[in-house]
């Protein structure tokens, strides 16, 4: 599916906006009706707010939706750490929904237990504040602080928001019928508590005279914040998955023992699908072969063993799939202005500092970065490629004295502060991935950083001991000794790119169980940022890794089995504004198998 980029919006040149809010500023001085004014802010109570709870400001006046940004509306915990969630706006109306909770201890949401927030509104007279519909800026900033829910054990009262605290909703199972690899899939209408999806509580029991108990591990592969969902669109989708492959046969699924999985108002939903029997559900193991007519998946971002670690053609970098739920963009502050533009490195090369929006060493060439000392730092704000020969011999390399690392240092500061010294270090910095093919060696301390992935192909070589990299990456001929970086990778504070950037990754074979005869309906949500994404599907037809082709649809593939599935993030320059890249959340596929008496099953809803 695809997300179009946003509508782009109008923006005055600086001085207009001086002009116009010089004149608001003046107004407000006369009639005092020429701003926009914060009324109030919900909730009312700043103690003890849920980690599912919508932030909502009301206004005077309608506002303005391009002036509400990450920068107009910043909302932070006390460490300065930006709290995840999404901004919208209706009418007089700015909301903050937080990102949702899928971990069991609370702590990957948009808000983290027992903690201190505050939400700062930029206002005159500052040019990125909030404005009203007509230009009126926000009179003054203001900062209004609030500290969420603390988490009691044992526990008493709530952590989250139920906008239905008397209605319970069961879980449902997708299907009862699995082969031993799959996991077992359960839904339900109501949001989650993930505190109460406890490891050990869930087992599978053979129906055997042996009655071996199975623990499994429940994943929540999608959590509403807030709200009721359906059947065809549920609030929560679990995973359960066992230790072991299951041998085919008939299992029990119990009601937990223990307190059981709740919803958000503490309502069990572990509910029996039949009175009659007090053994549980009825679960049935069957070999691949034995198809059941129709399967589904929920694409767990959680699960990092889908992922597939090949770079894909016409990337500048790799999207992140790390496992928090989602897929993202990470991109180091540090990878410069692009200022520059594309630098294409031949020959003797004596600039310190170079900002290019890519970088490369092309395949024959070399380039010398010369004897000279003090600190190099080469970025990119794409890939950065040394496909040819790129080298750096100092003079008296032993003289080069230490550059440590600082507690907590960011990249951006221990550049800054690597800078201030002129320390002897080599430094490459890509926002996108950086690949070696060819050769790279210095005989100064060398730091590698991607903001995708490093992937080295050729050889890279630094003073003893002291060949760095920054989060992920590696390669069969690097050498042995590199260590990894113990510095914080910062975003931007601002949208830096000078030219748009695609950052992608693809799946290993989904489902790796197999048994597809034909796929039926596939389905993808995110948030589009300041850019877009976009998920294709694709199945492989030749010698290759990856498939050749990719569809928009996976009703277009053809032929039968799994699907590799590729995630397109597009990161759109957005000068002035808080960097917000796109994200994707969640991927639902449905297919066909072949059922029991040889026809394949049709999709009783005719796709989507």
């Amino acid at each position: 599916m695809k997300r179009n980029l946003h509508s782009a919006h109008w923006r005055p040149p600086t001085f207009l906006w001086l002009l116009l809010l010089l004149s608001a500023a003046c107004g407000r001085e006369g009639a005092g009706t020429q701003t926009l004014e914060l009324e109030f802010m919900r909730p009312v109570n700043r103690q003890g707010v849920y980690l599912n709870e919508q932030l909502i400001l009301y206004f005077n006046r309608t506002v303005e939706p391009a002036s509400v940004s990450r920068a107009s509306v910043r909302v932070t915990d006390s460490s300065g750490n930006p709290a995840r969630g999404q901004l919208a706006v209706q009418g007089k109306e700015v909301r903050f929904t937080p990102a949702a909770v899928l971990a069991p201890d609370l702590s990957d949401g948009g808000y983290r237990p027992d903690t201190d927030y505050s939400v700062r509104l930029g206002g005159f007279p500052e040019l990125d504040g909030l404005r009203g519909s007509g230009g009126e800026p926000l009179s003054a900033a203001r900062t209004i602080s609030f500290h969420t829910v603390a988490v009691e054990q044992p526990r008493r009262g709530f952590v989250f928001a139920d906008g239905t605290p008397e209605e319970g909703s069961p879980l449902r199972i997708v299907s009862a019928t699995l082969t031993p690899d799959e996991p077992l899939r359960m839904t339900c209408a109501e949001p989650l508590d993930p505190s109460t999806l406890l490891d050990g509580e869930i087992v599978l029991v053979e129906a055997s005279a042996t009655g071996r108990r199975i623990p499994l591990r429940g994943i929540l592969v999608t959590n509403a914040i807030s709200g009721t969902g359906s059947i065809h669109r549920p609030a929560a989708v679990l995973e359960l998955l066992a230790p072991e492959r299951l041998k085919p046969g008939d299992y029990w699924l119990p009601q937990p023992e223990g307190v059981g999985l709740r919803d958000f108002g503490g309502n069990p939903v572990w509910l029996p699908s039949s009175p009659s029997s007090r053994r549980g559900l009825r679960i049935t193991v069957v070999e691949a072969g034995e198809d059941r007519g129709r399967g589904e998946l929920w694409l767990s971002l959680l699960d990092t063993r889908l992922r597939s670690p090949v770079a894909l053609p016409g990337a500048a970098g790799t999207a992140r799939w790390d496992g928090d739920g989602r897929i993202r963009i990470r991109y180091p502050a540090a990878a410069g202005t692009g200022s520059q533009g594309p630098l294409l490195l031949n020959g003797t090369e004596e600039r310190g500092d170079l900002h290019g929006t890519s970088l490369s060493v092309g395949a024959g060439d070399t380039c010398d970065l010369g004897r000279g000392v003090g600190f190099r730092i080469m970025r990119s704000q794409g890939s950065l490629t040394i496909a040819g020969s790129l080298t750096r011999q100092v003079a008296s390399p032993n003289d080069i004295p230490p550059m440590a690392f600082g507690p907590d240092e960011t990249l951006s500061a221990w550049v800054r502060r690597a800078t201030g010294a002129d320390h002897s270090w080599t430094v490459l910095v890509a926002g996108g991935d950086l690949f070696i093919s060819g050769s790279l060696e210095v005989n100064t301390p060398l730091l590698l950083v991607a903001g995708g992935a490093i992937r080295v192909s050729g050889s890279a070589k630094a003073q003893r001991r002291q060949l760095w990299l920054l989060k992920d990456g590696g390669g069969l001929r690097l050498d042995s000794t590199a260590s990894v970086a113990p510095l914080l990778m910062d975003p931007p504070e601002r949208n830096p790119l000078v030219a748009p950037l695609t950052f992608s990754v693809s799946s290993a074979l989904v489902p790796p169980w197999g048994r597809v005869e034909r796929w039926l309906t596939g389905d993808a949500d995110g948030r589009a940022g300041q850019g877009s994404w976009n998920v294709r599907y694709g199945q492989r037809t030749g010698a290759g890794p990856l498939p050749e082709r990719w569809e928009e649809h996976p009703r277009a593939l053809t032929g039968a089995g799994g699907l590799h599935l590729r995630v397109d993030l597009r990161a759109e320059p957005a000068p002035g504004q808080a960097w917000d890249p796109p994200e994707v959340d969640f991927v639902h596929l449905r297919w066909a198998t072949v059922a029991p008496d040889g026809i394949a099953a049709e999709d009783a809803g005719g796709g989507r």
